[in-house]
Protein backbone atom coordinates (compact mmCIF):
# COMPACT_ATOMS: atom_id res chain seq x y z
CA UNK A 1 0.00 0.00 0.00
CA UNK A 2 1.09 3.47 -0.81
CA UNK A 3 2.27 5.86 2.32
CA UNK A 4 1.08 9.54 1.05
CA UNK A 5 2.85 12.80 3.79
CA UNK A 6 0.15 15.42 3.62
CA UNK A 7 0.41 18.65 4.86
CA UNK A 8 2.05 21.76 3.62
CA UNK A 9 4.75 24.54 4.51
CA UNK A 10 6.14 27.46 3.03
CA UNK A 11 9.64 27.12 1.30
CA UNK A 12 12.84 29.25 2.77
CA UNK A 13 15.40 30.21 0.28
CA UNK A 14 17.41 27.55 0.36
CA UNK A 15 14.34 25.41 -0.99
CA UNK A 16 13.79 25.21 -4.45
CA UNK A 17 12.29 22.95 -7.13
CA UNK A 18 14.76 21.72 -9.98
CA UNK A 19 12.05 20.87 -11.98
CA UNK A 20 14.12 20.16 -15.44
CA UNK A 21 11.87 18.83 -18.25
CA UNK A 22 8.54 19.32 -15.48
CA UNK A 23 8.61 22.48 -15.14
CA UNK A 24 5.34 23.25 -16.73
CA UNK A 25 3.96 20.81 -14.00
CA UNK A 26 1.27 22.16 -11.31
CA UNK A 27 2.77 22.72 -7.69
CA UNK A 28 0.21 21.07 -6.08
CA UNK A 29 0.29 17.71 -8.56
CA UNK A 30 1.12 14.55 -6.29
CA UNK A 31 5.00 14.00 -6.70
CA UNK A 32 6.58 10.18 -6.41
CA UNK A 33 10.02 9.74 -4.61
CA UNK A 34 12.45 7.16 -5.45
CA UNK A 35 15.57 8.44 -3.32
CA UNK A 36 17.54 10.70 -1.85
CA UNK A 37 20.89 12.51 -2.36
CA UNK A 38 22.95 15.08 -1.75
CA UNK A 39 22.46 18.06 -3.54
CA UNK A 40 25.10 18.89 -6.22
CA UNK A 41 24.35 18.94 -9.65
CA UNK A 42 21.35 18.66 -12.22
CA UNK A 43 20.30 15.28 -12.49
CA UNK A 44 19.97 13.96 -15.89
CA UNK A 45 18.67 10.39 -16.22
CA UNK A 46 15.90 10.99 -18.59
CA UNK A 47 12.10 10.97 -19.02
CA UNK A 48 11.69 7.28 -16.98
CA UNK A 49 9.71 8.04 -14.51
CA UNK A 50 6.91 6.01 -12.63
CA UNK A 51 3.75 7.52 -14.55
CA UNK A 52 3.61 7.56 -18.50
CA UNK A 53 1.91 10.76 -18.63
CA UNK A 54 4.67 12.57 -16.60
CA UNK A 55 7.92 10.74 -16.88
CA UNK A 56 9.98 13.16 -16.30
CA UNK A 57 12.40 12.87 -13.38
CA UNK A 58 13.51 15.88 -11.52
CA UNK A 59 15.32 17.09 -7.83
CA UNK A 60 13.27 18.39 -5.31
CA UNK A 61 15.96 20.39 -3.23
CA UNK A 62 16.05 21.24 0.57
CA UNK A 63 19.37 22.51 1.77
CA UNK A 64 22.38 19.78 0.92
CA UNK A 65 19.88 16.82 0.36
CA UNK A 66 17.23 16.51 -2.56
CA UNK A 67 14.87 14.19 -3.41
CA UNK A 68 14.63 12.13 -6.64
CA UNK A 69 11.20 13.08 -7.40
CA UNK A 70 8.22 12.76 -11.06
CA UNK A 71 4.70 13.80 -11.10
CA UNK A 72 1.74 11.28 -10.55
CA UNK A 73 -1.95 11.53 -11.13
CA UNK A 74 -2.73 9.82 -7.54
CA UNK A 75 -1.69 9.50 -3.97
CA UNK A 76 -1.77 5.69 -3.74
CA UNK A 77 -0.31 3.30 -6.47
CA UNK A 78 -0.49 -0.47 -6.54
CA UNK A 79 2.60 -2.10 -6.71
CA UNK A 80 2.08 -3.30 -10.66
CA UNK A 81 5.04 -4.96 -12.16
CA UNK A 82 5.64 -2.46 -14.57
CA UNK A 83 5.55 0.00 -11.38
CA UNK A 84 7.72 -1.84 -9.49
CA UNK A 85 10.74 -2.20 -12.36
CA UNK A 86 10.54 1.70 -12.81
CA UNK A 87 11.09 2.24 -9.45
CA UNK A 88 13.92 -0.01 -9.74
CA UNK A 89 15.13 1.74 -13.07
CA UNK A 90 15.33 5.49 -11.54
CA UNK A 91 17.01 4.51 -8.70
CA UNK A 92 19.69 2.17 -10.76
CA UNK A 93 20.10 5.14 -13.46
CA UNK A 94 20.88 7.60 -10.30
CA UNK A 95 23.31 5.30 -8.49
CA UNK A 96 25.02 5.48 -11.73
CA UNK A 97 25.56 9.43 -10.96
CA UNK A 98 25.82 9.24 -7.39
CA UNK A 99 25.29 7.66 -4.00
CA UNK A 100 21.23 7.86 -3.57
CA UNK A 101 19.59 6.14 -0.12
CA UNK A 102 16.27 4.16 -2.52
CA UNK A 103 12.97 4.84 -1.11
CA UNK A 104 10.85 1.88 -0.62
CA UNK A 105 8.06 1.09 -3.32
CA UNK A 106 4.89 3.91 -2.93
CA UNK A 107 6.40 6.41 -1.43
CA UNK A 108 3.89 9.38 -2.70
CA UNK A 109 3.62 13.41 -1.49
CA UNK A 110 0.07 15.11 -1.95
CA UNK A 111 2.51 17.80 -3.37
CA UNK A 112 6.21 19.10 -4.16
CA UNK A 113 5.58 21.31 -0.87
CA UNK A 114 4.78 18.35 1.23
CA UNK A 115 8.14 16.84 -0.20
CA UNK A 116 9.80 19.81 1.14
CA UNK A 117 8.37 18.94 4.70
CA UNK A 118 9.15 15.54 4.64
CA UNK A 119 12.78 16.11 3.54
CA UNK A 120 13.29 18.65 6.37
CA UNK A 121 12.06 16.85 8.91
CA UNK A 122 14.10 14.03 8.49
CA UNK A 123 16.99 15.87 7.44
CA UNK A 124 19.34 14.58 10.48
CA UNK A 125 18.13 10.57 9.43
CA UNK A 126 18.22 11.35 5.73
CA UNK A 127 22.18 12.60 6.42
CA UNK A 128 23.36 9.80 8.56
CA UNK A 129 22.32 7.21 6.37
CA UNK A 130 23.99 8.56 2.99
CA UNK A 131 27.32 9.32 5.02
CA UNK A 132 27.45 5.43 5.41
CA UNK A 133 26.45 4.19 2.25
CA UNK A 134 28.46 7.33 0.57
CA UNK A 135 30.16 5.87 -2.65
CA UNK A 136 29.08 2.37 -1.71
CA UNK A 137 26.62 -0.04 -3.55
CA UNK A 138 24.66 -3.55 -2.58
CA UNK A 139 25.47 -7.19 -3.94
CA UNK A 140 22.82 -10.13 -3.53
CA UNK A 141 23.90 -13.05 -3.58
CA UNK A 142 21.96 -16.79 -3.11
CA UNK A 143 23.33 -19.87 -2.82
CA UNK A 144 21.15 -23.12 -3.43
CA UNK A 145 21.89 -26.91 -2.74
CA UNK A 146 20.80 -28.67 -6.08
CA UNK A 147 17.99 -31.33 -6.69
CA UNK A 148 20.55 -34.57 -5.59
CA UNK A 149 21.67 -32.57 -2.40
CA UNK A 150 19.64 -33.96 1.03
CA UNK A 151 17.66 -31.10 2.42
CA UNK A 152 19.72 -29.44 5.71
CA UNK A 153 16.40 -28.36 7.43
CA UNK A 154 16.41 -25.06 9.37
CA UNK A 155 15.39 -25.29 13.14
CA UNK A 156 11.51 -24.75 13.94
CA UNK A 157 10.55 -21.38 14.39
CA UNK A 158 11.66 -18.11 13.27
CA UNK A 159 15.70 -18.30 12.15
CA UNK A 160 17.71 -16.27 14.01
CA UNK A 161 20.73 -14.57 12.51
CA UNK A 162 22.89 -17.53 14.61
CA UNK A 163 20.67 -19.84 12.97
CA UNK A 164 21.50 -18.47 8.97
CA UNK A 165 25.05 -18.31 9.87
CA UNK A 166 25.18 -21.48 11.19
CA UNK A 167 23.62 -23.33 8.08
CA UNK A 168 25.45 -21.58 5.65
CA UNK A 169 28.96 -22.34 7.36
CA UNK A 170 27.70 -25.82 7.21
CA UNK A 171 27.85 -25.91 3.61
CA UNK A 172 30.05 -23.10 3.06
CA UNK A 173 33.08 -23.27 5.06
CA UNK A 174 34.89 -19.75 5.48
CA UNK A 175 32.98 -19.04 2.38
CA UNK A 176 30.86 -16.38 3.57
CA UNK A 177 33.46 -15.12 5.58
CA UNK A 178 35.82 -14.62 2.52
CA UNK A 179 32.56 -12.52 1.45
CA UNK A 180 32.64 -10.43 4.26
CA UNK A 181 36.44 -9.48 3.98
CA UNK A 182 35.24 -7.80 0.77
CA UNK A 183 32.79 -5.76 1.92
CA UNK A 184 31.63 -3.45 4.67
CA UNK A 185 28.81 -4.98 5.70
CA UNK A 186 26.30 -7.49 5.10
CA UNK A 187 22.98 -8.53 6.03
CA UNK A 188 21.24 -12.46 6.37
CA UNK A 189 17.52 -12.72 5.74
CA UNK A 190 15.58 -15.72 5.42
CA UNK A 191 16.01 -18.40 2.78
CA UNK A 192 13.42 -18.92 0.00
CA UNK A 193 12.64 -22.42 0.53
CA UNK A 194 13.95 -25.71 1.56
CA UNK A 195 16.88 -25.66 -0.46
CA UNK A 196 18.62 -22.30 -0.12
CA UNK A 197 21.28 -21.82 1.96
CA UNK A 198 22.10 -18.33 1.99
CA UNK A 199 20.48 -15.49 1.17
CA UNK A 200 22.30 -12.14 2.07
CA UNK A 201 23.24 -9.13 0.72
CA UNK A 202 26.61 -7.55 0.53
CA UNK A 203 27.36 -3.35 0.78
CA UNK A 204 30.44 -3.13 -1.12
CA UNK A 205 32.51 0.32 -2.37
CA UNK A 206 32.33 1.47 -5.63
CA UNK A 207 35.83 0.79 -6.34
CA UNK A 208 35.54 -2.76 -4.94
CA UNK A 209 32.86 -4.15 -6.89
CA UNK A 210 34.94 -6.26 -9.24
CA UNK A 211 36.68 -7.74 -6.32
CA UNK A 212 33.77 -8.99 -4.28
CA UNK A 213 32.30 -10.06 -8.04
CA UNK A 214 35.69 -11.94 -8.15
CA UNK A 215 36.01 -13.31 -4.54
CA UNK A 216 32.37 -14.98 -5.41
CA UNK A 217 33.32 -16.63 -8.22
CA UNK A 218 36.39 -18.26 -6.73
CA UNK A 219 34.02 -19.34 -3.84
CA UNK A 220 31.24 -20.97 -6.28
CA UNK A 221 34.86 -22.48 -8.30
CA UNK A 222 35.47 -24.32 -4.43
CA UNK A 223 31.88 -25.47 -4.14
CA UNK A 224 31.12 -26.85 -7.51
CA UNK A 225 28.34 -28.97 -5.84
CA UNK A 226 26.56 -25.76 -4.39
CA UNK A 227 24.38 -23.56 -7.07
CA UNK A 228 25.39 -19.30 -6.20
CA UNK A 229 23.48 -16.67 -8.03
CA UNK A 230 24.21 -13.24 -7.56
CA UNK A 231 22.93 -9.68 -8.69
CA UNK A 232 23.95 -6.45 -8.78
CA UNK A 233 24.99 -3.56 -8.05
CA UNK A 234 22.04 -2.32 -6.55
CA UNK A 235 21.04 0.54 -4.23
CA UNK A 236 21.86 -0.11 -0.90
CA UNK A 237 17.92 -0.96 -0.21
CA UNK A 238 19.08 -3.27 2.61
CA UNK A 239 21.36 -0.64 4.57
CA UNK A 240 18.88 2.13 5.02
CA UNK A 241 16.87 2.50 7.87
CA UNK A 242 15.22 5.85 7.39
CA UNK A 243 11.66 4.62 6.88
CA UNK A 244 10.14 4.49 10.53
CA UNK A 245 11.46 7.85 11.15
CA UNK A 246 9.65 9.11 7.68
CA UNK A 247 6.53 7.44 8.72
CA UNK A 248 6.36 9.74 11.92
CA UNK A 249 6.16 13.09 9.26
CA UNK A 250 3.25 11.93 8.19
Amino acid sequence: MARTVGGTKRSSRNERLDRGPAASAPEERACYLYGVVRRSRPLKVGPIGIDAHWPDVYLIEVGDLAAVASDVSSATLDPTRDRVLAHDRVNQAVMGDRTVIPMNFGMVCRSRKDAVKLLRAAHDAFSEVLQKVEDRVEFGLKVLLPADVPVDPMPPGPPTEGDLESRAGRHLDEGLQRLREVSVASRLTPPVGDRMILNAAFLVPRNGESKFVDRTKEIARKFPHLVFRYTGPWPPYNFVNVRLKLERVA
